[in-house]
């Protein structure tokens, strides 16, 4: 073999092994087992999804309730996962020994029901804000608050709500705030929850309204 035809050869080579590592990527990475599991069809952010799905097919003449349109797409789910289970069959050795996979469901749904995380301090004169994600002049913590893992930290009540996480998370900042600012006599915190606005509505200049959740408050005498 010369060495012309041995780089042809070798070239033609890695150009497979490519093409099935890039196959094996996609195929790989579609949504795997945790979207037919029970517990997230149960979530309070699926039933509200559930509930403006199928308000949005009343608008077109489909009347199906949210309970019968979960278990439909459940039972789509479910069946796709079987499939799925048998297209990834011929990469999964490929993938132990690459570790060329994904463990956890990337943009699996948008968050259309976010909270925010708020905190107000007491005063003489009263309650006033120390922190809003989107207000320039209650910007206490900010820094740390907003970081992008403190996001995605936060991100995770509204999904899910962990209590011994939320708990020590709150006690932590209200320590924080009464050991910063010792004109405060109590500091407040709790998760706002709305709504997201249509891009119309937003377009509109119109601003989401909701309500508070998870409130705790913490008095200088507890610490």
């Amino acid at each position: 073999m010369t060495p012309s035809s041995t780089s042809a050869s070798f070239a033609k080579l890695r150009a497979a092994l490519l093409a099935f590592h890039v196959l094996a990527v996609v195929v790989l990475s579609l949504p795997g087992a945790q979207v037919a599991r029970s517990n997230r069809w149960q979530s309070r952010l699926m039933r509200q999804d559930l509930a403006d799905w199928a308000a949005q097919l009343e608008e077109l003449g489909i009347r199906v309730s949210a309970e019968e349109l979960g278990r439909t797409a459940q039972g789509i789910a479910e069946s796709y996962v079987a499939w799925r289970s048998v297209a990834v069959a011929p990469f999964q050795a490929y993938s132990e020994v690459t570790k060329a996979r994904q463990g956890w469901a990337m943009f699996a749904s948008p968050q259309r029901h976010p909270y925010e995380f708020h905190v107000d301090g007491l005063t003489d004169r009263g309650w006033t804000p120390l922190y809003r994600p989107h207000d320039n002049d209650a910007r206490f913590l900010a820094g740390y608050l907003l970081h992008n893992r403190m996001r995605k930290f936060q991100g995770r009540f509204a999904r899910a709500m962990k209590g011994h996480y939320y708990e020590d998370f709150t006690e932590f900042v209200a320590r924080r705030a009464l050991e910063e600012n010792p004109e405060l006599r109590a500091v407040w915190l709790g998760l706002y929850g709305y709504a997201s606005l249509s891009p119309e509505r937003v377009r509109a200049g119109e601003r989401p309204s909701g309500s508070y959740d998870n409130v705790r408050i913490f008095g200088r005498e507890a610490q």
